[in-house]
């Protein structure tokens, strides 16, 4: 089992022999009603109490600002919590050795109240002892309209202006890598508004300013995701491959076992690796026998093949393919779903693909039209990417990016392609190194 890494959620001070941590145990049933548990957690889970276990300190990158006056700022997705609880157990043994404290903020994200109020009734505690100055509870689906912990921070940004900016306060964000623009915007908007509040000459650049006090120490990111990349998988490597030497691969969307073998057939004629790419209906023809024979293909072919499921539009019949096995990859298109909704699915199913070997295309925007299998959208806005909206969907974790800048699903209008090349290769420029488009 490979290594995993917690944060500790308990202070040094309060509790010098031991330590606590924040762990929820991940478990789920598959497609065929199988149950599946977390490797890690689920070990953790089943340990009697007193058993040992191998574990290591290695000292966190957050810690309390130097003073004790200095208002603390705390953003936490689910588990990120952890940290913040070790934060607030400090702030209250300082304040019981007779030291003063300054303001202390704390806003969290979760679905549900009900099953996800981590520490709650401790942090109501603490806010009732004066410890805890504000809780910003966002719990996204507990109302028709969603709340995300960006909007918490939003509705109190003179707060966070006054304690971060006027009182140099610390800020500090921990959970997974998808809300961390979204919260830093916010951030940027305070200092804007801050420096037009104070009557400054030269309007302050929010972006810059956020990235000096980072380098001040001022802002700490603990962001992680939950699941390494998958290292040895074939669509990956041929496109890598490709992207290094400067070539195209075809990717062939085919329907029947004879356009899956003559496809294989022509790529070993012409010695050049392939993509067979499958629609998600595929899945439930033959209960998947083409997705099977297509795989198999791939194994045998002469020449580097790999199998790729194309817009798969549905959070269920994603799972259901990266357990049916034969997928090198899938793309996950939630571009159908409203920004903040599309990027939390892709974080979940991104995490949920690559612990099976399985890798991950995201489609940031709106491609217009539709195409076999895919919801059409030319009803939606079509939203054309962004460098900063592309770096939003690298946060997930995901390994191909698709771009839309122009490009349509299915049948172009009667101005025929309207490709905005300058937009692609800002976005190539920008994602360097991180994704491959």
């Amino acid at each position: 089992m490979k290594r995993r890494e917690y944060s500790v959620a308990s202070s040094q001070k309060v509790t010098p022999n031991s330590i606590s941590l924040l762990i929820v145990t991940v478990n789920w049933v598959d497609p065929k009603g199988r149950d599946r548990f977390g490797q890690a957690t689920r070990y953790l889970n089943n340990l009697p109490v007193g058993a040992p276990v191998t574990v290591s300190v290695k000292p966190s990158v957050m810690k309390l600002p130097p003073k004790s006056t200095q208002p603390i700022i705390m953003a936490g997705l689910g588990t990120g919590l952890a940290p913040f609880r070790a934060f607030v157990q400090e702030r209250a043994w300082q304040r019981e050795q007779g030291m003063p404290i300054g303001d202390v903020f704390l806003y969290m994200g979760a679905r549900h109240q009900r099953e996800e109020y981590l520490y709650g009734e401790e942090w109501e505690a603490y806010q009732d002892a004066g410890i805890i100055t504000l809780i910003g509870r966002a719990f996204s689906r507990d109302q028709p309209q969603k709340i995300y912990i960006q909007d918490r921070m939003r509705q109190t940004l003179h707060d966070i202006r006054r304690a971060y900016l006027r009182e140099e306060g610390a800020f500090y964000l921990c959970g997974p890598t998808w809300p961390v623009p979204d919260v830093t915007s916010v951030l940027e908007e305070a200092v804007e508004v801050e420096s037009a509040a104070a009557g400054d000459k030269k309007k302050k650049d929010g972006h810059k300013e956020i990235e000096k006090l980072k380098e001040e120490g001022i802002l700490f990111s603990q962001t992680v995701n939950m699941v390494s990349k998958p290292t040895n998988n074939r669509a990956k490597a041929i496109v890598d491959a490709a992207a290094a030497g400067g070539w195209c691969v075809p990717a062939m969307c085919l329907y029947n076992l004879e356009g899956i073998i003559a496809s294989v057939r022509a790529a070993e004629a012409k010695k050049s690796p392939l993509l067979i790419q499958l629609f998600p209906w595929a899945v439930e023809y033959a209960d998947g026998l083409l997705v099977h024979a297509a795989a198999e293909a791939a194994k045998k072919a002469k020449v580097p093949v790999a199998v790729h499921m194309d817009h798969c539009q549905s959070p269920e019949m994603v799972k259901r393919a990266a357990d049916l096995g034969g997928f090198d990859g899938i793309m996950v298109d939630m571009s159908h779903y409203e920004k903040e909704e599309n990027l939390k699915l892709t974080t979940e199913l991104t995490e949920y693909c690559h612990a099976r070997g399985v890798i991950t295309e995201a489609e940031p925007g709106r491609i217009n039209g539709g195409e076999d299998g895919v919801s059409d959208t030319a009803e939606l806005e079509g939203i054309l990417t962004t460098p900063e909206q592309a770096q939003q969907f690298i946060s997930t974790g995901i390994d191909w990016l698709a771009p839309a800048y122009g490009n349509v699903h299915g049948k172009y209008g009667p101005k025929g392609p309207q490709l905005q090349y300058d937009r692609l290769k800002s976005i190539r420029e920008s994602t360097k190194g991180q994704v491959e488009l």
